[in-house]
């Protein structure tokens, strides 16, 4: 027999023993249908429902497949008495047993397979699970006789619907695309599976993993899984399985930013930002609470200004942990961030926080760090315009810690420089805290320009303040030296937001702000003072100096004021004293007034002056001298004029006209008039409209009496009038009875000053003179009146005033300019002046 004969004999006789096995097989079909039903019967202890049953020969061959259509197993019940509910739904549900077992000796059914379907679990309040259908083989008791064996060592499962319901609510759901499940593995792929609250944060899971698993002598079962899959990402874990308790714990394997955001819902929580480093997430969960923790390495990244509102890209390194505390049994997520640490452009910050409830609750937590005021503020003070930026620190270090809220800060630092209108300033000893929506500045140390001080001060709701609403607290400043100068010129520098505005205020309506100012020493211009202090608030339209104090010029300066806004100006007015201030350093400090006739070297004495004033300023801090106003008594003691050149002067004038030269010994005049003593000068000093004026005025020197009156303005022009007795401009008006008083009836001399005070003209003044015979006049009169009512002897009666001009006594008289190139008047035989 040939080659090709003998294979042709070996398949025709194989095809027979297979028709055969399968012929027989078919023929004891029904029997092995009935076999699986009871099988699974046997093992279930509620009702099942069947549909259609088939045998499948070839599907798993050498296994022999009995499939169950359209099956439905109830679970077991809370308590008797309960109507059970579908455990199981499947289109398919099929057992297989060995062809050989058929063959030679008993079947047994070895394997299980569920297409199609829906498995749902559910844990009852009293423990139960309604799961709890198998009934087992009891420990030492053999199958009855007859009855087929049930050892499954392989489960199969496809589409699979799975619910988790417990204790009535549904906790978690997903589907089993395919499963296998031997005595030792366990091959699972899945997807769509949420749990619990778990989908408020996390996308649904899906993946596939094998674990391979044992049971010990306890009963516990112990899976491991290696090289799994959950949403791409590679995880390694341990499950444990104890008396109906599941605890897994484990690691994903080097999670980058973009694995995070497949699984997080929150997508948009991962743009604009970049990580170069992998995450490592660890996690341990089971019965009713698990844990799920992110550790960062610290790697570079990234903010884009979409998600800062900054102006630029922010850079740097992190590092740091997050991490996820759940509760399954009260549906809480619980958020914790630990230990995070960041670097950028400048900022080193440190970061711990949590909050009970993720996306319900507030972070409650801190940061602190320090931050570099040497870099760019763009990186991180969005929308920070050039003029604030130009004023604020640029060297030096910050420290901060706050809350989350932002409701407790502190703010420190021991050392800031930056520039403040073009001039360097340094702050030290910096402390600022922020709480109950106050801001306290405990301490502040500046060194601007020559200011050196300490700062005190704290503004409520001083978030409102910032946005521009009303301004309430106090500040006290306690300084080494004020130097005023440059704080006007920074005022009239500063970039003013309010131009244009028909309300010009000093700060927004409804403030109230206390101040106070204590300072060792006072600079302005050449004005120094020392021991100045003041007080008082400040509102939206009123600024109130409660008390000022300060010594300057060798003497003392008390006020008190207040100062108002309008649309263009802002209205000061004070009112005080300053007592024995002395008139030559005076001079000496404001360069004498601008005007060289009398001068410091001049003159000596102290000075008294009581009365009010109006100053006003412009917005730009420009003072407005044609506004300025005063009502002034003004009182000079151990006055002295020394070497006065207008002196000369007015003894060459008096020297060079013949009428009145006779009376006149010049050198004499010179002599006296050139070294002056005064024991006491007082009388009110008016200002307005850019003119002092003052009023007639009597001064008894060693020299002789004067009388003065007129005016001058502030650009130096005058029209005074001085009065000389002639007896005075003769001789010294010692006689043989002694100093002779003048008793105002006396001939006197009215000498004209107009001009200004470098370029003086001179002119008699008859009118003066006139006023002066009248006033003397009426004075005579009174005292004559006054006697006779003091001797009771005439009936009480007010003597008719003498009349020349119908003129009133405290009116300069307008008068007849005599100038020295016009003597006419002056000289005049006829004239009856003398």
């Amino acid at each position: 027999m040939t080659k090709k004969r003998l294979l042709i004999s070996f398949f025709l006789t194989l095809l027979l023993l297979i028709g055969g096995l399968v012929g027989y097989l078919l023929l004891f079909s029904d029997s092995w249908k009935g076999l699986a039903v009871e099988a699974i019967q046997e093992r279930i202890t509620t009702e099942m429902t069947v549909g259609d049953v088939d045998v499948d020969l070839f599907a798993s061959f050498p296994q022999v497949s009995v499939v169950l259509h359209d099956i439905e197993i109830k679970g077991a019940v809370k308590r008797e008495g309960d109507l059970p509910s579908n455990m199981v739904i499947a289109s398919e549900f099929g057992v297989s047993f060995s062809v050989w077992d058929v063959l030679f000796g008993e079947p047994v059914i070895r394997s299980a397979y569920l297409n199609s379907g829906e498995i749902i679990a559910e844990e009852y309040s009293n423990g139960r699970w309604n799961l709890e259908v198998v009934e087992f083989d009891k420990e030492g008791e053999e199958n009855s006789e007859g009855a087929s064996k049930f050892e499954i060592t392989n489960f199969y499962c496809n589409d699979i619907d799975f619910t988790y319901i417990e204790r009535g609510e549904v906790k978690s759901r997903g589907i089993v695309t395919s499963g296998n499940a031997s005595s030792e593995t366990l091959r699972l792929t899945f997807e769509d599976l949420v749990y619990s609250d778990l989908n408020e944060v996390f996308e649904p899971f899906y993946g596939e993993f094998t674990a391979v698993y044992s049971t010990d002598e306890e009963g516990f079962v112990t899976a491991n899984i290696e090289g799994g899959l959950l949403n791409d990402v590679g995880v390694t874990t341990e499950v444990v399985i104890d008396e109906g308790n599941v605890n897994a714990k484990g690691h994903f394997h080097s999670v980058s930013q973009d694995d995070l955001k497949r699984v997080f819902i929150a997508k948009e929580d991962f743009e604009g930002w970049s990580y170069d480093k992998r995450v490592n997430v660890f996690f341990n969960t089971g019965g009713s609470n698990g844990v799920v923790e992110f550790t960062a390495p610290e790697g570079q990244f990234a903010v884009g200004p979409s998600l800062t509102g900054l102006r630029v890209n922010n850079k740097g390194e992190i590092s740091g942990g997050f991490r996820l505390e759940m509760d399954y049994e009260r549906d809480v997520v619980a958020v914790k961030l630990s230990d995070v640490k960041v670097r950028s452009n400048g900022v080193e910050a440190r970061i711990e926080g949590r909050t009970s409830r993720f996306r319900e609750v507030p972070f409650e937590g801190t940061v602190e760090g320090t931050l570099d005021l040497s870099r760019s503020y763009d990186s991180w003070l969005p929308g920070l315009e050039a003029s604030t930026q130009s004023i604020l620190p640029n060297k030096g270090e910050l420290k901060f810690s706050s809350d989350f809220k932002g409701e407790q800060m502190m703010l420190e630092s021991s050392n800031m420089e930056g520039e403040l209108d073009s001039s360097p300033y340094q702050l030290s000893n910096v402390r600022v805290k922020f709480a109950g929506g106050k801001m306290n500045v405990e301490s502040l140390s500046y060194d601007w320009v020559g200011n050196v001080g300490n700062v005190v001060a704290n503004v409520e709701a001083y978030e409102k303040a910032m946005d521009g609403g009303a301004v309430k607290g106090s500040v006290d400043v306690v300084a080494e030296s004020v130097v005023v100068d440059p704080i006007l010129v920074w005022w009239g520098n500063r970039p003013d937001d309010r131009e244009g505005a028909s309300d010009y205020a000093f700060l927004p309506h409804g403030s109230n702000f206390n101040f106070s100012i204590n300072t060792d020493k006072l600079y302005w211009e050449q004005l120094e003072c020392t021991e100045a202090s003041t007080r008082g608030d400040i509102g939206a339209n009123k600024l109130r100096l409660g008390f000022a104090k300060l010594n300057t010029l060798e003497g003392e300066l008390v006020f008190q004021g207040s100062a108002r806004p309008t649309n263009e100006n802002i209205v000061l007015g004070i009112s005080g004293g300053a007592e024995n201030i002395s008139l030559k350093e005076m001079f000496r400090v404001y360069e004498n007034f601008g005007q060289t006739v009398l001068r410091a070297e001049h003159i000596k004495g102290r000075g008294d002056v009581t009365g009010s004033m109006n100053l006003v300023w412009a917005k730009d801090g420009s003072w407005k001298s044609d506004a300025f106003d005063a009502d002034l008594d003004i009182g000079i003691s151990n006055g002295r004029l020394k070497n006065l050149e207008v002196f000369d002067e007015v003894a060459d004038y008096l020297k060079e006209h013949r009428l009145i030269a006779p009376l006149v010994d010049p050198e004499d005049l010179r002599k006296r008039l050139s070294d002056i003593d005064f024991e006491s000068v007082e009388s009110p000093i008016t200002v307005s409209a850019s003119t002092v004026t003052v009023p007639f005025l009597k001064i008894h020197s060693s020299a002789m009496d004067v009388s003065l009156e007129g005016s001058q303005t502030f650009a130096g022009g005058i029209d005074y009038t001085l009065g000389f007795a002639l007896r005075d401009l003769k001789d010294n008006g010692q006689g043989e009875f002694g100093n002779i008083e003048d008793d105002g009836l006396g001939n006197m001399f009215f000498l004209g000053m107009d001009g200004t005070l470098e370029l003086p003209e001179y002119s008699y003044d008859r009118e003066a003179h006139r006023a002066h015979r009248r006033r003397g006049l009426n004075a005579e009169a009174e005292r004559i009146r006054d006697a006779i009512r003091g001797a009771g002897d005439e009936p009480e009666e007010k003597p008719k005033e003498i009349k020349e001009e119908e003129a009133p006594e405290e009116t300069k008289p307008v008068r007849t300019r005599m100038r020295t190139n016009s003597p006419n008047n002056l000289d005049d035989p006829e004239d009856d002046d003398f």
